[in-house]
């Protein structure tokens, strides 16, 4: 797979090189800075990239677990229906067509 990356300050995209999607180290390209950081790193970008809601969806269940710890079921339970409520009340203000089609559906 070729890899692509956007340097600061310019608009195109620099080869980075050709990786394998197995691979986890091999030749690194000839400008490769050992400054730079876990983000720059191919494999980190490309799992971003590749697999967005999925790392969401663990930090969301992170979170949850946190506060499931800290506060309680019952607490973290209105903590979300509220914070699914003051959603719903943004997404109609902002005439998001998620929102508007699931307000719709309700009634």
């Amino acid at each position: 797979m070729r890899l692509y990356t956007k340097e600061n300050g310019r608009s195109d995209f620099v080869y980075i090189g050709d990786f394998e999607l197995g691979q986890l180290q091999g030749p690194r390209p000839q400008h490769f800075s050992p400054k730079r950081g876990l983000m720059d790193h191919p494999r980190v970008c490309y799992t971003l990239w590749r697999y967005p809601r999925t790392l969401l969806s663990m930090a969301l269940g992170l979170i949850l677990g946190i506060l499931i710890l800290a506060l309680g079921f019952f607490q973290t339970l209105l903590l979300s229906v509220l914070v699914f409520i003051g959603y719903l009340i943004g997404g109609f203000l902002d005439r998001n067509p998620r929102v508007l089609r699931f307000l719709q559906n309700l009634g």
